[in-house]
């Protein structure tokens, strides 16, 4: 499962092999509610310590479901792989390096693990959709909503 995991990274380019890392964190499979797996890197002991994390409030509930009383039309967007939807500033990546038992790899994108990932997430999500009348952001979920279909456009 891992093999496979890091073979499709390489061939979508979000990762790369490197030889020699200051920097390597550990892979860990954590299992989803579905029974499938979601390959995370571990930076708790490693990256994540080293530095501030970037903040940026996520959205509170209570805030989108008083939105949503204007609704009756909902549709929901699951993003898939959403961090690693964002590229990194190549500066940045030594940072990202996994160590795995195919040897080191270094992440082109951002990477479930990192503390500030979620907040830098929701910020670039913010401020993309923000033009964009009643949706909702909330991380890697979209929510948009209508009073009726025809005015859904």
């Amino acid at each position: 499962m891992l093999d496979e995991k890091i073979d499709s990274l390489v061939k979508e380019d979000k990762i790369y092999r490197v030889f020699q890392s200051d920097w390597a964190s550990p892979v860990v499979n954590v299992k989803k509610d579905d029974n499938t797996y979601r390959t995370c890197v571990s930076f708790k002991r490693t990256v994540n310590p080293q530095f501030q994390p970037e903040v940026y409030p996520l959205p509170v509930p209570e805030e989108a479901f008083t939105s949503l009383v204007e609704g009756n039309v909902f549709v929901t967007l699951d993003l898939a792989d959403a961090y690693t939807q964002l590229k990194i500033a190549p500066e940045s990546a030594p940072l990202l390096t996994m160590n795995t038992h195919k040897g080191l790899f270094r992440y082109k994108r951002l990477i479930y693990g990192i503390s500030s990932a979620a907040a830098i997430f929701q910020c670039t999500m913010d401020r993309i959709l923000q033009a964009i009348p009643n949706v909702i952001c909330y991380i890697d979920d979209i929510l948009v909503y209508c009073k009726d279909f025809l005015s859904c456009k």
